[in-house]
C-alpha cells in the first residue's frame, strides 16, 4: 500500500504555471445546489474543521464537489482570473500565521482521504 501526501501549492506556483485548479471561493462561481449539499451533506468531520479552523472552506467546496461528481474540482480559473479579482482591505490576513500552510496540507490530505479521492 502506497501512502500519497498531497500538499497545497501558492498563488506563485499559479503564476508561474498558468494554471490553478482551486480557487478561493470569494472568486468563484458556483450553482447554489453544491452550496445546499455542503450544508446538508459535507461530512461532519470536514465541516468542524473547517468551523474550528476558520480555514479550509475553498478546499472542502472543491474536493466535496469532485467527490459527488466523480470529476475534477469545478472551481476554475485562469491567469487573468486570478490577477484581476477584487481584494477587500482586511488588517488580519489568515495566510498571515506561521502554521497557514501546515493547516492547508493537513486540509489537503485529511479532506481527500474523508472523500474517498485518495
Amino acid at each position: 500500500l502506497i501512502e500519497i501526501c498531497l500538499k497545497y501549492g501558492y498563488m506563485s506556483t499559479t503564476n508561474h504555471m498558468n494554471k490553478y485548479s482551486l480557487i478561493l471561493l470569494r472568486s468563484a462561481f458556483i450553482h447554489r445546489d453544491y452550496l445546499d449539499l455542503y450544508m446538508s451533506h459535507l461530512p461532519r468531520k470536514i465541516f468542524d474543521t473547517v468551523s474550528s479552523e476558520k480555514n479550509c472552506e475553498d478546499i472542502a467546496m472543491s474536493f466535496f464537489v469532485s467527490a459527488l461528481t466523480n470529476n475534477q474540482p469545478p472551481l476554475l480559473a485562469d491567469v487573468w482570473a486570478t490577477r484581476t479579482r477584487v481584494k477587500l482591505k482586511v488588517l488580519e490576513k489568515i495566510s498571515g500565521g506561521s502554521s497557514h500552510k501546515k493547516i492547508r496540507d493537513s486540509c489537503v490530505n485529511d479532506f481527500a482521504q474523508n472523500l474517498g479521492l485518495k
